[in-house]
């Protein structure tokens, strides 16, 4: 694949900040981001926001950080319980997976 035949987002969701709300209550704030930025990001980050999903194309990578961040060192605002019960409740998590680090 090259880079022309990579289906992308407009440019302008890239670096753009996002909010996780369910039902009306902030869970995290993060931004989109792309592996083509070369700064770092100590956030939650939507990765990669140039990538158009399509059934080809139909993951979205949400990390602490970016590159990365040490999970073993700061606190992990994905692993919220109210966000494992909603997804549960809505039947889009796999048997038995409640928490990120189970």
């Amino acid at each position: 694949m090259t880079y022309s035949d990579i289906p992308k987002l407009k440019d302008t969701l890239v670096s753009q900040n996002f909010v996780l709300n369910i039902n009306g209550e902030e869970i995290y704030r993060g931004k989109f981001y792309s592996m083509v930025i070369s700064a770092s990001y100590s956030g939650v980050v939507i990765l990669d926001a140039l990538i158009k999903l399509d059934k080809t194309h139909n993951i979205i990578i949400i990390q602490n950080g970016y590159p990365w961040s040490d999970p073993y060192t700061e606190e992990d605002p994905r692993n919220n319980q109210k966000l494992f019960d909603y997804l549960d409740s809505k039947g889009l998590l796999k048997p038995g997976e409640k928490s990120l680090f189970e």
